[in-house]
């Protein structure tokens, strides 16, 4: 009751995990611009990534864990409320990764990044839910996210995505 409603406690949720990750996301990448990245898509990913992933301390869980497995359940039925929850710049360490994006990719046409960056949200969110699952139902990540590589294979799969190829059914249309 103190929230209100079920919309307003689920709205402070996700704004308490991307409080948490953003801090995070913006504290990476001052260090990164301040050496002059970053410098590559891969290098950009990670800092989105990094936050959901890896433990600041050895006996703590990764700072946004168990935030992605909410917001992924949230995406398609409460887009609305996912948005509204990201107001008041929660998301702006994504936001300047996005930016670092389209900067470190200027041949891909804005139409087809604003597309991709679409994706890469999408494909980052269900994944990291799933990585999520796997500890929780196993604490070792299981034969896919138990792996050392798995979570380097997941940011070089994303950059991929966002810096594809030309899309040769669309051309200038982009």
């Amino acid at each position: 009751y103190y929230f209100g409603s079920k919309e307003a406690l689920a709205r402070e949720l996700v704004r308490d995990g991307a409080r948490r990750s953003d801090r995070e996301r913006r504290r990476r990448l001052d260090a990164l611009e301040r050496a002059g990245g970053p410098r590559s898509p891969a290098e950009a990913i990670r800092v989105i990534v990094a936050p959901e992933t890896e433990r600041l301390r050895p006996d703590a869980p990764p700072v946004g864990f168990g935030h992605m497995r909410f917001v992924a359940g949230l995406q398609g039925p409460h887009r609305r409320l996912l948005s509204a929850a990201f107001e008041d710049g929660l998301n702006e360490g994504y936001l300047r990764c996005q930016r670092h994006l389209r900067r470190l990719l200027p041949g891909v046409p804005d139409a087809a990044m604003r597309r991709r960056l679409v994706f890469l949200n999408l494909f980052l969110g269900t994944s990291l839910a799933a990585r999520e699952a796997a500890f929780e139902a196993d604490p070792s990540g299981g034969a896919l996210w138990g792996r050392p590589e798995a979570i380097e294979d997941l940011i070089a799969a994303a950059a991929a995505l966002v810096a594809g190829g030309a899309n040769p059914e669309h051309g200038a249309r982009d």
